[in-house]
Formats: C-alpha cells, structure tokens, sequence
C-alpha cells in the first residue's frame, strides 16, 4: 500500500505539468502531507488568476477559492508563493523538494519560500543546518528572525503600557517597501521556472502575448521606481 509521503510525493509530481481541479484536490487532500496540499492549492490558485470572472480581482477571486478550500485569501496568496517556491527546488535541489514535499524536511510556508530565494549553493548549506537541530529555524533565516525580534518587542510594549481598544497601530512607512521587496523574489522564481520549462515552446501566442504586455507594464513600473529611488537618494549607487 503506497505511504501518504509516497502518495504525496506522486502527486506533486504529476499535478506539476497538468492542471488539477478544487473537486479533485478536495478528493485527495486527506491522503496528503499538508505540504502537498499547500503545494497543490497554490497551483490551483495561480492558474485559477488567469481565469477570472468579468471584472473581478485577483483579491476576490481568491477570497471565492478560499471558501471552497477553507482558507483566506491572503493565505493562497502565500501558498501560491509556496507552489513557486517549490517548483524552483524541484528543479535546483530535486531531493530537497521531496523531502519537504513527503514532510520529512518540516517547515512553515513563509521558511520554504525564504529557501528557495536563498542563493543556489547556500540551500543544501541550509538545509543541512535545519536537520542538525542545533538552531531555531528564526536563527536561521534572519528574515525571520528580524520579524520574530520585532514581534518580541511589541509584545513587551503592549504588555508594560496596556492596550486600549482607542489604540491606534502606530504607521510604519517601511511596511508597503517592505512587502513589495518580500514579493518580488517570487515573481522572478515564476519568471525563471518559465523560462527553463519544456512546454513553453508550446504556448499559445494568446499567452505569450499578454505575457509580453504585462512584462513590459512591469519593466516601466521598475524603471519608474527605480528613478524615483535615486532622486530620493542621489548620493547612492543604483543598485
């Protein structure tokens, strides 16, 4: 009888190349590490983007999934982050990504993605690292460790002064650069799993199409940002 990190293993493998659908995700997520279903419900989401309803956005079409899946949208958001992520280790570091795949290499979500946007020769580094047990895994990657540091500390501040329901969060102006920074490492692992793919060659030119369109809307945006950043600090490189 094949083991659940076998049958998971077997169907990441094979919902890779082809679509899958929530009705056959939802007939076999019982017999899948989580690790799978998070992997295959990042798939579903993003191929799901590209099939939107007249007018709707990317937000309400995943709050709609979500509510089929159980899960919020900003927690799809994640876990298509998390199917990019992955994919890229398949290809990189192959018996990395069935290890994690299987749940025999164990960690969150927002760890695996910070993995795979580690530079090539560190991941086998790191990983070795995690299995050791030595260090947290927030020691590890200092992304985390930052934000582990930062939730400590306004723990520690709410509980010497209180929290009144009047309290309003202090504005943090680095919380949108921030995000957007954290983000973009996954459009470039979309961008190069595409480009090292076999079937590209076989895509329609309706596709490709509305690809260059929106790659070149990116280009002007980075561009535009980019002059922007150096007029805010002349005194810097561009980097």
């Amino acid at each position: 009888m094949m083991t659940v990190a076998e049958k998971s293993n077997n169907s990441a493998k094979w919902f890779c190349g082809i679509p899958i659908s929530i009705e056959e995700y939802l007939s076999i997520k019982d017999t899948i590490t989580k690790e799978c279903r998070w992997y295959l419900m990042g798939r579903i989401s993003e191929r799901e983007k590209l099939n939107r309803r007249h007018g709707e956005t990317v937000e309400q079409l995943l709050a709609r999934y979500g509510q089929k899946l159980g899960y919020t949208e900003s927690s799809l958001r994640r876990f298509v982050q998390y199917s990019i992520a992955l994919d890229y280790l398949q290809v990189v570091e192959p018996t990395i990504a069935v290890e994690v795949i299987s749940g025999k290499l164990r960690m969150s979500s927002e760890n695996l993605i910070h993995l795979a946007n580690k530079p090539r020769a560190e991941i086998p580094l790191i990983v070795k690292r995690i299995k050791s047990g030595d260090e947290k895994l927030y020691e590890i990657f200092s992304e985390v460790s930052a934000k582990y540091k930062k939730s400590l500390q306004d723990k520690q501040k709410k509980d010497n002064i209180g929290v009144s329901v009047k309290d309003v969060p202090q504005y943090d102006p680095d919380t949108q650069v921030m995000g957007l920074a954290y983000t973009i490492p996954s459009w470039v692992s979309a961008i190069n799993r595409l480009i090292i793919s076999d079937n590209f060659n076989a895509v329609s030119k309706t596709a490709l199409k509305k690809l260059k369109k929106e790659l070149s809307l990116l280009k002007e945006s980075a561009e535009l940002m980019m002059k922007h950043l150096a007029e805010e600090d002349p005194g810097k490189e561009r980097v």
